[in-house]
């Protein structure tokens, strides 16, 4: 009985005070509209783009969304678009503060996400107060991330070309020596092809009794197996040289290339 008495004395005291109770309610509803407005908070657009990594090298075990994840989230990449749309003045962040990169990155970083999707593509967001100013970040951040991959890209093929060119060189001066050799061999024992002339200079030895017979069958005993062998060494040698041409052109051909990833 007591508490049915509470009750009514609680309805009665609401009853009482209802108008000051609605006039509270209409202003709270008021005030939420009018500070949740675009007087006291600005609206950000956002702008989107969904990319696909092509043409990249496998350099690791990461897949190729895993290492355009990785550029697209780069500090790199957030510098370049910290510097592009001077983004200091643009979130009005005083350069000369100490920690004023720092300030700039966390808010470029609350303004940008870079996710990725369940199809190995991945989503660039940015929200901004202006919507052009968005979508031209979007387009800029796909215009850096290229950029950087090809310069990562030209830094890896130079050190290719660098390498083929080093080892054709070599193999070259290495040709050159054995050359040297293989002549100072033919002209000094007369004996330029061993093997298509074993036959002959053996039954030229057996037959005839003379000097030169004789002198050209010991060497050919005692030499021929040294320019048998400085001459596979030359001819290997022009394989490798072909080998590494090729692979110079190929790797050439990929560095001019301006291509997207």
């Amino acid at each position: 009985m007591e508490k049915f008495f509470n009750n009514k004395n609680l309805l009665e005291f609401i009853w009482k005070w209802k108008w000051i109770y609605v006039i509270f309610i209409l202003l709270a509803v008021i005030m939420a509209v009018i500070f949740s407005g675009q007087a006291f908070i600005k609206p950000k657009f956002k702008s989107e783009a969904i990319v696909y990594p092509v043409n990249l090298k496998e350099y690791s075990n990461e897949s190729n969304t895993e290492q355009m994840l990785q550029v697209l989230q780069s500090k790199q990449l957030k510098l370049m678009l910290i510097k592009s749309f001077n983004l200091y003045s643009h979130y009005a962040i005083n350069k000369k503060y100490k920690y004023a990169q720092t300030a700039v990155l966390n808010e470029l970083n609350d303004n940008i996400s870079i996710s990725k999707t369940p199809y190995e593509s991945v989503r660039i967001e940015v929200l901004d107060y202006f919507p052009d100013t968005a979508k031209m970040m979007v387009d800029s951040i796909i215009v850096f991330y290229n950029h950087i991959v090809r310069t990562f890209q030209k830094v890896k093929y130079k050190e290719v070309i660098d390498i083929n060119k080093v080892q054709i060189k070599k193999i070259k001066e290495e040709n050159d020596s054995l050359k040297t050799v293989l002549i100072k061999y033919r002209e000094a024992y007369n004996l330029y092809d061993p093997g298509l002339q074993a036959k002959q200079i053996t039954e030229q030895y057996l037959k005839s009794k003379d000097i030169n017979a004789s002198r050209l069958y010991q060497n050919l005993i005692k030499h021929s197996e040294d320019i048998t062998i400085t001459d596979s060494l030359m001819q290997a040698n022009i394989k490798r040289l072909i080998t590494y041409k090729y692979q110079l052109d190929e790797v050439i051909k990929e560095y001019k290339k301006n291509i997207t990833y």
